[in-house]
């Protein structure tokens, strides 16, 4: 969105939205925390929002403060079903501490999105609190959590599992933990495609160079409803064979399977191609 507007033009707008606030700013060239201070204005304003969607990726002048504004807004949003907030590569960013105060409070949420992609400032105590946070979400159907390039370790990991298996009702889970060097060991996050309500279920793990074991291995006999699976483990080139054996081995218990997306580089799709056709 190519936003020119001066912050006496927004003020002017004043406009009210009874359930849909939807508003991309990605890569703005003008926007700055001024903006997102009015914006914040407008959404406190407005008690009946269901939907809030907001992109503000890429944005060289937004810093914390910005990400304070939208985070208080946000405290008194108890009616909101669908929250969608992207923050990808804001360099500024120091601390979720705030967000995470507001999302304690959005027990009502049935699809919940946030990037912080590239947010490589973050504590990490804040970051396990945001996992925590998450299995408050029991009403939670869809989920995309963006942490790429976040310095995510597996015991953080292993607590997004955890809080993930007490998440019933989700249906829809897509985990971007690509470009974490940490990463070494997270199997038991596979655990989760045991929910029972979940059909789709996407990982990215490109560029964990040290990931060992995946988070794979862990189907078995009972019945599992997943019918989209994808995972792209492009540069993972420490897998152990086994543990991707044991994965492409446990695909023939993916009975309601219709699609599937194997993403790796040359090295490993060569160890693989046999084992993947064969079953």
């Amino acid at each position: 969105m190519n936003c020119q507007f001066k912050l006496k033009t927004l003020l002017q707008l004043n406009f009210y939205f009874d359930f849909l606030l939807c508003l991309d700013f990605y890569d703005n060239k003008n926007l700055c925390d001024d903006h997102i201070f009015l914006l914040s204005e407008v959404i406190s304003k407005n008690q009946n929002l269901k939907k809030i969607d907001i992109e503000l990726g890429w944005n060289q002048y937004i810093s914390q403060q910005s990400i304070n504004f939208i985070s208080s807004c946000l405290l008194d949003k108890q009616s909101l079903k669908y929250l969608s907030l992207s923050f990808h590569y804001l360099k500024k960013i120091e601390s979720i501490n705030n967000l995470n105060q507001s999302l304690f409070n959005l027990v009502n949420l049935q699809n919940f999105s946030l990037t912080l992609g590239g947010c490589s400032k973050l504590n990490n105590n804040e970051i396990n609190q945001l996992f925590l946070l998450i299995q408050n979400m029991k009403q939670l159907q869809e989920l995309y959590l963006d942490v790429y390039c976040c310095h995510i370790s597996d015991e953080l990991v292993n607590i997004l599992g955890d809080s993930l298996q007490k998440c019933q009702c989700i249906k829809k889970l897509n985990l971007n933990l690509g470009s974490n060097s940490q990463i070494i060991n997270i199997q038991s996050l596979g655990m989760v495609i045991h929910l029972s309500q979940l059909i789709e279920l996407q990982f990215n793990l490109n560029n964990c160079f040290n990931l060992s074991q995946g988070p794979f291995g862990c189907c078995s006999q009972n019945i599992i409803n997943i019918e989209k699976f994808s995972v792209n483990l492009d540069q993972c080139k420490s897998v152990a064979i086994n543990s991707l054996k044991q994965f492409t081995s446990d695909l023939k218990f993916l009975v309601n399977l219709k699609e599937l997306n194997l993403l790796q580089d040359l090295q490993i799709y060569t160890k693989l191609k046999k084992i993947v056709f064969k079953n």
